[in-house]
């Protein structure tokens, strides 16, 4: 009776350990889908934006063959307002590149701050939009503004960052 006992306590232990570890398993081969959508697709997503005129921008916008830096800001945002600060300073070394800056704020707020920092100088360098569906913030599940991401010419994801960032790293990873 007890040899018995012993054999169903061990194939009940036997099973419980296959049970296990084909769940630990099973949560191990999907950590994919605990990855923002930027890094499961880390090129130039489909997006539509308004602009400050009131035209859609869409991806389909954007300059071929140059690299980009997406840059999602908040209005209220005071690292966002540096990192514009310092983007503007440094202007002329984004020749060459093209700069997308992204509000999730209504378009009045944007044209505001488009005029504080007269970003409407640099039109071939830089558009400004908003997104007032969030659609963006959720794709790169932001946390923290600004929210930067650098793709290269071929429009492939290659480096991201949240929170600012010295000019000379977002040069870095635009060159060409």
């Amino acid at each position: 009776m007890q040899i018995f006992r012993l054999r169903t306590s061990m194939v009940c232990i036997a099973m419980l350990a296959v049970v296990l570890a084909s769940g630990f398993s099973a949560s191990a081969q999907d950590n994919t889908s605990d990855q923002p959508l930027f890094l499961r697709y880390p090129t130039i997503p489909h997006f539509s934006v308004i602009t400050a005129d009131g035209k859609t921008f869409t991806e389909k916008d954007l300059k071929k063959n140059t690299p980009t830096l997406i840059f999602l800001f908040s209005v209220d945002c005071e690292h966002c307002h540096h990192e514009t600060e310092d983007i503007v300073q440094h202007i002329k070394q984004f020749k060459g590149t093209q700069i997308l800056m992204v509000t999730h704020f209504p378009v009045n707020d944007m044209i505001q701050y488009t005029h504080d920092y007269h970003l409407d100088q640099y039109p071939k360098i830089i558009t400004v939009a908003t997104d007032e569906k969030r659609w963006l913030l959720s794709f790169y599940h932001l946390h923290f503004f600004p929210g930067l991401y650098i793709y290269n010419s071929r429009q492939e994801l290659v480096y991201h960052a949240e929170g600012t960032r010295p000019v000379d790293t977002l040069l870095h990873y635009l060159k060409p």
